[in-house]
């Protein structure tokens, strides 16, 4: 399997690369990755963290937008308009 993020993955600081190389030689791992990046480029999904609420994509502004989402669905399933709306502040920051 040649994907260029996978290549670039070598390189990652502490890694283990021996580890890293006997899970690439797993079909069951090449499969699953092959799986995930179809499933992404389907649903136009091109960097981490993205975010789908309601089937539809949602910007996230800073990160203490994350955090506020997930406090406000946690309480209040059906506040996903509210709480995914881009220039909502959050009430409180997580650092």
């Amino acid at each position: 399997m040649e994907l260029k993020a996978l290549d670039r993955a070598r390189g990652t600081p502490g890694l283990d690369v021996t580890k890293f190389e006997s899970g690439l030689a797993q079909p069951r791992a090449v499969a699953t990755i092959q799986s995930e990046l179809a499933f992404a480029g389907g649903n136009g999904i091109h960097a981490t963290p993205t975010l789908f609420l309601n089937g539809k994509e949602t910007p996230l502004v800073a990160p203490e937008q994350l955090l506020t989402l997930i406090r406000q669905l946690s309480t209040n399933p059906q506040a996903t308009e509210s709480a995914a709306a881009p220039n909502r502040r959050p009430t409180s920051a997580a650092y």
